[in-house]
């Protein structure tokens, strides 16, 4: 799989994704309902696992954000043209940020260290989430960003509570649910 390009969830990485949809579903408190907006890498990996954790409604609004893709020093973190996105998740076209999305929006052109600590596009990132009117957001991406946005490396669907601050852009993780 880290040799194809924009590889697919597996059959492993659909059943997290589907049983988080079950565990929001399932609990009526679960801060996930709150959530005001969910912000996607544009990752067809991600983008599945949007839809398969949040639905396809309209409801909380989708963002594709080339900002919070994985780390690109694999083939399978090189992206595809928002054309071939849209081919095979249709829905991908109506959400904010797609119109904006280059044909190559991924990190191909950084060299292996700007990518294996892409610090300048966690700070661009934290800058983007600070400037969004929402208060709630929920992020899907990949491990190794999260890793270098929260400190936390995250599994597959994994999650992690996080409150940036406004005066300096830090990042805190939350103990347990917000």
């Amino acid at each position: 799989l880290l040799t194809q390009k924009d590889t697919a969830l597996t059959p492993v990485g659909q059943g997290q994704a589907q049983a988080l949809r079950k565990a929001i579903t399932a609990d009526a408190q679960h801060p996930l309902h709150g959530v005001e907006v969910v912000i996607s890498s544009p990752l067809s990996r991600a983008i599945e696992t949007t839809l398969l954790a949040f639905g396809d409604a309209d409801t909380p609004r989708r963002c594709l954000s080339p900002l919070a893709a994985e780390r690109c020093i694999c083939r399978c973190d090189y992206g595809r043209t928002p054309r071939e996105l849209a081919a095979d998740f249709p829905l991908v076209a109506g959400w904010e940020g797609f119109e904006g999305l280059q044909d190559v929006w991924w990190g191909k052109e950084r060299s292996f260290s700007q990518e294996f600590r892409p610090m300048d596009r966690v700070e661009e990132f934290k800058r983007m989430l600070l400037g969004r009117k929402e208060q709630n957001i929920a992020v899907v991406g990949h491990g190794g960003f999260f890793e270098c946005f929260s400190g936390v490396h995250l599994g597959n669907c994994g999650i992690v509570w996080v409150e940036l601050n406004t005066a300096d852009g830090s990042v805190r993780t939350l103990e347990g649910r917000p």
